[in-house]
């Protein structure tokens, strides 16, 4: 949106306009970049943390269970 909303249709044959034109759509192109390296460097650190604490879950889980067994048996 903030690339596009820079440019104006009827100052495009105007050499001196198409200057910050230019400018603006670089710095809405420069934003979704960045946006989009902050996202995929999120979703790495969310799924590392999902990984984990699946993992430590399914250790906890395991752990209940084989003490309720040996409660349980006695």
């Amino acid at each position: 949106m903030i690339a596009l909303s820079g440019v104006n249709q009827d100052a495009v044959t105007d050499a001196a306009a198409i200057g910050p034109m230019i400018a603006t759509l670089l710095l809405g192109m420069a934003m979704a970049l960045f946006k989009t390296l902050v996202g995929s460097v999120l979703n790495v650190w969310l799924m590392v943390n999902y990984r984990l604490l699946e993992g430590g879950a399914v250790h906890v889980l395991t752990h209940a269970i084989e003490a309720g067994e040996r409660h349980a048996a006695v």
